[in-house]
């Protein structure tokens, strides 16, 4: 693991084994980004559609659909958890300013997605 890449351990989850973690990421790849090969990319970079720039503080007051959990993939880590949203949102409020994340919101009918990226830990949004 690159140093960059080593952040705090995401705990308050259901941690998604590695076989079924990859199909919904390929799901959420065909979904978001089509069926181009993103190796060496972050998913973010090769969305098909033109997401929305939001802050922090806008994600946070978003009113996620209801369900009883949502997915969190971090792509550096190339972990996936099943979680409820409030989780991850105090996870990222507790990054440290050098913790570079790279992760996704979704929901299990990929209706949306909501990426944290390590640019300026900027937010993009889809489907919300």
């Amino acid at each position: 693991m690159k140093g960059r890449d080593k952040m705090i351990e995401f705990i308050n989850g259901e941690y998604i084994n590695k076989d079924e973690a990859s199909i919904i990421k390929q799901v959420l790849k065909t979904k978001f980004v089509g069926d181009i090969n993103i190796e060496g990319n972050l998913m973010w970079n090769l969305f098909n559609q033109k997401p929305k720039l939001m802050s922090f503080v806008d994600v946070k007051s978003l009113q996620i659909p209801n369900y009883d959990k949502v997915y969190f993939y971090l792509e550096r880590q190339d972990k996936m958890y099943k979680t409820e949203y409030s989780n991850i949102l105090k996870y990222v409020e507790d990054l440290e300013p050098w913790e570079e994340i790279d992760g996704y919101i979704f929901d299990h009918n990929y209706n949306w997605v909501i990426a944290i990226t390590h640019e300026d830990n900027q937010i993009l949004v889809i489907g919300l």
